[in-house]
């Protein structure tokens, strides 16, 4: 691009080169030279080549006084076309190929030198062409027309034998076809300048829809973190996150933050290919790479950019599934001591109610404690069977069962034997449909275990131990959580709907950031503390929802509580067995 703007700059100046022809020639005067560069600046005042050559022929054929003025081009086949024909009244000419001679223009085009019909007598072959000797008594002058050095075609003019042409008229035409010349030849380059800068486009729009349709982003940004070019990912996806860049008057409206920019300045090519970053709950992977081979690139760099969210969420369940797997073969070995260390404690329970029982005074004193004692070794027992099924298909007989009575069941036997449920004051009352679960309790009872059941039966088609052990766990979490804030109420509440039953555990606790709401359902997380939970709790409710068909929904807040809701689906009549 540079050569050819070069080159039209130094053809731009038709004076000096007119100048320079006048003193080769040596024989134009001052009027005839002025004529010349004043048709020679018309022309050139044209912008378009077509525009330009109806120029130039209608000068040729006012500078000798020609009748007519034809225009043939060289194709490149060889062939000669015709694409003007006038007369000096502006009048086109039909079919001008059989008006002219083309043996004079075919000498013309073959020696590049001007030509004059009175000169034919000298050339024995031109005299006796058939087009020369059509012509008559007519007088003509063809003269060659040069684009960029070669002969692209002829000016030819003729008259009638009353105006016969002269050698200064030939000198004169020759001379501005010389100027016509150049004019053409810089119309060319202009044209070519066009064409080229069109193909670059071109190129360019082309080689941007190829980096428009990667799926990731790509950036090219200045060592202050300035972004000079990013694709339509980026546009589209990547500029929404405030984090990867800031408003600012650089040489682009965005730029990365700084601690992008630091990232990845700090990164290495020789520890790894990429690094990553996260950003809230988003995740992003970074292919820093160096620019080279310009000036324009100097100081600048890129890196390709891809969403990784999706990919670390399924590396974290993939974690998950190595802990549950791990879980899984540790549950068979854990089971088989608890079974081997209950067994000889039931013996001895079921030996000392049939001592006690042969005394009435024992029997009153120690049978209910006794019935405890059997009762829960017979549920550590069930519980111990059930720990191999973290991780596995449950293999239970499901019945169907009043989701009122198993949960009952659980809150009196939390509140006999459970620890800190001791604490909870047990009330029960009518459900308040709709209503949140809101701390009523007193002073004089900081801690309360509120019961809303659904006056009739809330059937649900499952597993007795699971269920009653799934509510045990929410219920022994609530009852942390309240304790940590000082007081609170726990509700239960069963409902019965058109979709099925409706279960929730509800505490006004410390509850939950939303951070740690997406990690509770990983197994071994637990925000208890060293050696105060095992953080497979919630896994274990989110498994025993799962295999009974039954919806949950977790809704809390930190400082407010939570709510966990569970909605089983309608058991149309009662079920035996599987």
């Amino acid at each position: 691009m540079l050569g050819l703007n070069e080159r039209l700059k130094q053809l731009m100046d038709l004076e000096e080169i007119a100048s320079r022809q006048k003193g080769r020639q040596g024989s134009y005067s001052e009027q005839e030279f002025q004529q010349l560069l004043a048709m020679a600046r018309m022309a050139n005042a044209c912008l378009e080549p077509a525009v330009a050559l109806k120029a130039i022929l209608q000068a040729s054929i006012n500078l000798v006084g020609a009748e007519r003025g034809m225009l043939a081009t060289v194709q490149p086949d060889g062939e000669l076309e015709f694409p003007l024909a006038y007369s000096a009244a502006g009048e086109e000419i039909d079919d001008p190929a059989s008006q002219v001679s083309m043996s004079i223009i075919q000498r013309v085009i073959h020696t590049g030198k001007p030509l004059k019909d009175e000169n034919l007598a000298e050339n024995e072959q031109l005299a006796k062409a058939q087009s020369v000797l059509d012509l008559e008594l007519k007088s003509s002058i063809c003269v060659p027309l040069r684009i960029k050095d070669r002969i692209s075609g002829v000016i030819y003019v003729d008259n009638s034998s009353t105006s016969i042409f002269t050698e200064r008229m030939v000198l004169l035409l020759d001379g501005f076809c010389e100027l016509a010349s150049i004019i053409l030849t810089q119309l060319e380059l202009r044209n070519e300048e066009r064409n080229r800068y069109r193909e670059l486009r071109n190129l360019q729009a082309y080689h941007q829809s190829i980096v428009d349709s990667l799926p990731n982003s790509l950036l090219v940004f200045d060592e202050e973190g300035w972004i000079h070019f990013c694709n339509r990912t980026f546009i589209n996806e990547l500029e929404k996150i405030p984090e990867f860049q800031a408003e600012g008057s650089g040489p682009s409206k965005h730029r990365l933050s700084s601690e992008l920019l630091e990232a990845i300045n700090a990164w290495n090519a020789a520890d790894s290919l990429y690094f990553d970053v996260e950003i809230d709950q988003s995740a992003f992977r970074f292919w820093p790479f160096a620019l080279s081979g310009s000036d324009s690139s100097a100081g600048l760099r890129g890196t390709i950019v891809a969403d990784v969210t999706l990919q670390k969420q399924l590396e974290r369940e993939l974690l998950a599934g190595e802990k549950m797997s791990m879980l899984s073969r540790m549950a068979g070995s854990i089971a088989h001591e608890i079974k081997n260390a209950l067994a000889p404690l039931i013996g001895h329970v079921q030996l000392m109610q049939m001592k006690v029982g042969e005394c009435a005074e024992f029997q009153e004193e120690f049978g209910k404690e006794l019935e405890v004692v059997d009762d829960m070794a017979g549920r550590i027992n069930r519980i111990s069977g059930s720990l191999g099924e973290l991780s596995r298909p449950l293999n239970f007989e499901p019945a169907c069962l009043d989701l009122n009575e198993q949960t009952r069941k659980v809150c009196e036997l939390l509140r006999e034997t459970g620890g800190k449920i001791k604490r909870f004051e047990l009330r029960e009352s009518a459900p308040a449909a709709g209503d949140d679960c809101e701390d009523k309790t007193e002073e004089s009872c900081p801690y309360v275990l509120q019961l809303e059941l659904e006056k009739d039966a809330a059937p649900v088609f499952g597993d007795a131990d699971l269920l009653q052990q799934m509510l045990m766990n929410l219920v022994i979490n609530s009852a942390h959580a309240v304790e940590e804030v000082g007081r609170g109420t726990i509700r239960v509440r069963t409902a019965v709907t058109a979709t099925g039953s409706v279960l929730e555990v509800c505490d006004t606790g410390c509850g939950m950031s939303a951070q740690i709401q997406r990690k509770i359902w990983e197994p071994y997380f637990t925000t208890k503390g060293k050696d105060k939970g095992s953080g497979l709790g919630l896994p274990l409710v989110r498994m025993v929802a799962d295999r009974h068909k039954a919806s949950l929904r977790l809704h809390s807040e930190a400082g407010k509580g939570t709510c966990f809701t569970f909605r089983f689906p309608p058991v149309s009549k009662p079920r035996n067995g599987g």
